[in-house]
């Protein structure tokens, strides 16, 4: 939640804390449904998790449209099939399922949003299978109520990556899972000069 964010943000190196809600959701375009990852995020901070991140040409950001979603390339257009499944511009449907706390029965949520942006493929797993709303879209879909599923955390630096985590394990111990993806940053630093991020859940 907001506390854990602010916690985290003010231990040393650390530069940014990005919150997210992470879930499975039914995506129906076309006639057609297929189960993806939903991540929802400030759709600014894909460029800061993913700095070599391009669009298709066309694409908008629009991170305050609750409405308003950004396709993977990879569900747009998943490899081996001759038709997009998701083109820019056209509307679909995001069907979230749950467990309703009150009866004990599975029931679904769904909205409609619009495509506004499609990601180019980046190498990072994170976002190369996602649909990404903004936060409060994500809240209220998948009926969060401010306690977020994961948190990537930006380090000062590269080289000080394995600092922040040791500072973070000894707040929460093994209350929190952190993940480093080493070998993305190693990728992505030959393009960029460097990426500071990881992802806690």
């Amino acid at each position: 939640n907001s506390a854990v964010i602010n916690r985290i943000d003010s231990l040393p190196f650390v530069e940014e804390v990005i919150p997210s809600y992470q879930s499975q959701v039914l995506i129906k375009s076309k006639g057609e449904e297929k189960t993806n990852a939903a991540l929802s995020i400030d759709p600014n901070k894909l460029f800061v998790i993913a700095p070599t991140l391009g669009l298709q040409e066309g694409s908008q950001i629009k991170p305050n449209d609750p409405s308003a979603i950004v396709i993977a390339e990879n569900i747009a257009k998943p490899p081996g099939e001759d038709n997009p499944f998701v083109t820019l511009g056209e509307t679909i449907e995001l069907e979230y399922s749950f467990i309703d706390d009150t009866t004990g029965k599975q029931d679904t949520v769904s909205k409609n949003f619009l495509v506004t942006a499609i990601m180019e493929s980046t190498g990072n797993p994170t976002i190369d299978n996602a649909a990404v709303i903004n936060l409060d879209a994500g809240d209220s879909l998948f009926q969060k109520s401010g306690k977020y599923d994961s948190l990537f955390v930006v380090a000062s630096s590269n080289e000080l990556v394995d600092v922040v985590e040791s500072e973070i394990k000894k707040l929460y111990g093994n209350d929190i899972g952190v993940t480093t993806v080493k070998a993305i940053l190693k990728t992505i630093e030959q393009f960029t000069g460097g990426i500071t991020s990881f992802l806690l859940s």
